[in-house]
């Protein structure tokens, strides 16, 4: 028979679709206005942060760089030389079903073709950049606030949190929740480390 639906973790997921990051829509809001740039975001990523910044700036990188308590940094190495072994199979994984596989479901993929970001020229750039982000966290030093993992995955971060704000008012948020919201965005992390390691697993036939 059939497992019953866990109603619980289904109203969760449902909350979650109308979830934002409240610290990077306040930081988009800033940026939208012009209190802060580009330029100020990466200044403070890379460690310059004044301190007549910006409150949602000051937050921002508050919140970001806040290590959790259950954080274990031997195992997040042990973690990061595992996916070094997995090598090429590794990148052939994450490009074909972490990737492209996760293009084949609505809601994201529609929000990126809205942006530009997979139409003409612009689709190896994106796929370059997602690429490069996905090296860039395999190192637990990269991983570290301050590293270069971690100041690559605030920019999207932010980035993200940009287009949510320019996007919703015209966006089906009925339909598919907020145009970026912590369900996909959890969906996303499974795309990216558990498919990985089950398509690495299959792939050598272990």
């Amino acid at each position: 028979m059939p497992a019953e639906a866990d109603e619980a973790l289904l109203a969760r997921l449902g909350a979650a679709l109308r979830e934002r990051d409240e610290p990077g829509a306040a930081l988009a809001e800033a940026m939208r206005t012009r209190v802060v740039s580009r330029a100020d975001l990466a200044a403070a990523l890379a460690g310059d942060l004044p301190a007549d910044a910006a409150p949602a700036l000051v937050d921002f990188i508050g919140e970001i760089s806040a290590v959790p308590d259950w954080v274990d940094w031997d195992k997040v190495e042990h973690g990061t030389r595992v996916f070094t072994r997995l090598g090429r199979t590794a990148a052939d994984v994450l490009l074909q079903l972490s990737l492209i596989g996760g293009y084949r479901f609505g809601g994201p993929t529609d929000l990126l073709v809205r942006t530009g970001a997979l139409t003409g020229g612009r689709t190896l750039r994106r796929l370059g950049e997602t690429q490069r982000w996905a090296l860039s966290l395999s190192s637990a030093e990269a991983l570290r606030p301050g590293g270069a993992g971690w100041r690559l995955t605030a920019h999207v971060r932010a980035m993200h949190a940009l287009v949510n704000a320019a996007v919703e008012p015209t966006w089906d948020v009925e339909r598919w929740g907020l145009p970026i919201n912590q369900a996909d965005q959890a969906g996303t992390l499974g795309l990216f480390d558990g498919v990985v390691l089950v398509g690495c697993r299959s792939y050598s036939g272990s």
